[in-house]
């Protein structure tokens, strides 16, 4: 979790050095069965995934494809993307419904989340207005928690690291803030991994210079 200030250069962060390995990592494949290594980045608005798509455009040029409401791709350019950019809701639907985005997924080495205290925000079980819950104590009745609304990122980075096996599969999620509820979200989303390579780590948080100079 790469934790700075907004404005001090976080999608630079981690959008250079992925997009790195994936041009080292070669051209995309030729072949019409295979497609190519990419990386996945969510984040919670279309504006935010347009400008993130232009970053990532200006590093690996047009090998990017948004998949936000109002965007038109093809399955071709799907299978030769590099970097897919999108909003949580519509990867989700996405991933549900074209099978070479399900493809895909056993082909990402990364998996970005970009603000990610917005797109796993922490999650209360007691949703009831102040008025409900003083007229429910009063009544003496119980307590009937409702679960809480599902979060269409978690789902998406689950659909993904249940789909890959590879050992070397990254999952960076940067914010203005890093806090404990929100590395619980994340830590929850991916505790479940079959391969098991979240299930004993504990999240590190890098932090940037925001105290001093020296940090």
């Amino acid at each position: 979790m790469a934790c700075a200030q907004t404005g001090s250069g976080k999608t630079l962060a981690f959008m250079l050095p992925i997009c790195w390995h994936l041009l080292k990592r070669g051209a995309p494949p030729r072949s019409d069965r295979q497609v190519a290594i990419s990386a996945l980045v969510l984040a919670p608005t279309r504006e935010l995934a347009t400008q993130l798509a232009a970053d990532a455009a200006s590093l690996v040029g047009d090998a990017v494809q948004l998949i936000v409401v109002g965007a038109a791709t093809t399955g071709e350019a799907l299978k030769a993307a590099r970097v897919l950019v999108a909003t949580p809701k519509e990867a989700k639907q996405a991933f549900e419904t074209v099978a070479i985005l399900a493809e895909k997924a056993t082909q990402f080495s990364a998996i970005i989340l970009d603000e990610v205290d917005a797109l796993l925000p922490p999650q209360k079980t007691d949703r009831r207005s102040k008025f409900s819950k003083e007229r429910a104590k009063a009544q003496g009745k119980k307590q009937r928690l409702k679960p809480p609304p599902p979060q269409p990122a978690a789902d998406v980075v689950e659909f993904c690291i249940n789909a890959n096996p590879n050992p070397a599969l990254q999952v960076v999620a940067a914010s203005a803030t890093a806090s404990r509820a929100t590395r619980d979200a994340l830590r929850k989303a991916l505790r479940n991994d079959p391969y098991g390579r979240w299930s004993e780590t504990e999240i590190e948080v890098l932090r940037g210079a925001a105290s001093s100079q020296e940090n």
